[in-house]
């Protein structure tokens, strides 16, 4: 298993990783749902760019319930927030649009 990291960014142990990762207040950072859709955030702690990143990849938004799911991924929480939010706003306009 690759060295994980904490929401900050800094290198833990697979033991402190476990234990966080358990802990869904620590690992969810942001849930929104509009609709039927679910736009979800969450910290993997686990780099997902295998190394082929500057920086290790280690949170992740998905949408569930629009049929295709959408899925990115960042390096830091302040971008995954944005991320989401940036979904987040995206939907609103669908679900206006299609009223």
């Amino acid at each position: 298993m690759a060295s994980p990291w904490d929401r900050e960014g800094n290198p833990i142990s697979v033991e402190q990783w476990a234990a966080l990762f358990e802990d869904k207040g620590y690992q969810v950072v942001r849930q929104t749902r509009i609709g039927e859709v679910m736009i979800s955030t969450v910290w993997l702690g686990i780099d997902h760019g295998f190394g082929y990143s500057e920086w290790p990849i280690i949170f992740e938004t998905m949408t569930f319930g629009a049929g295709d799911e959408e899925q990115y991924r960042y390096h830091s929480e302040a971008e995954a927030l944005e991320g989401h939010e940036q979904l987040v706003v995206q939907f609103q306009l669908l679900v206006e649009a299609t009223k």
